[in-house]
């Protein structure tokens, strides 16, 4: 089989597969209020879509557009 191209992906990880931090972490990341606010809305906002898609497929709620996007 005759290979057609090659490519890479960049990547930049921060954390280990436990949540160790690997180096010297980026500025944004000391700001830890500004993180759990973040992540709490992130949190959600996952926890409404899948509320409001169980909602639309009962009958309970018009046309409902999931945030990630299936």
């Amino acid at each position: 089989m005759r290979q057609i191209h090659e490519f890479h992906v960049d990547s930049t990880r921060y954390l280990d597969d436990h949540g160790k931090p690997l180096g010297e972490l980026p500025p944004q990341a000391r700001n830890t209020n500004r993180i759990l606010a973040a992540y709490r809305n992130m949190v959600l906002t996952r926890t409404f879509d899948s509320k409001a898609i169980a909602l639309q497929r009962t009958g309970n709620c018009g046309t409902y557009p999931s945030v990630l996007g299936r």
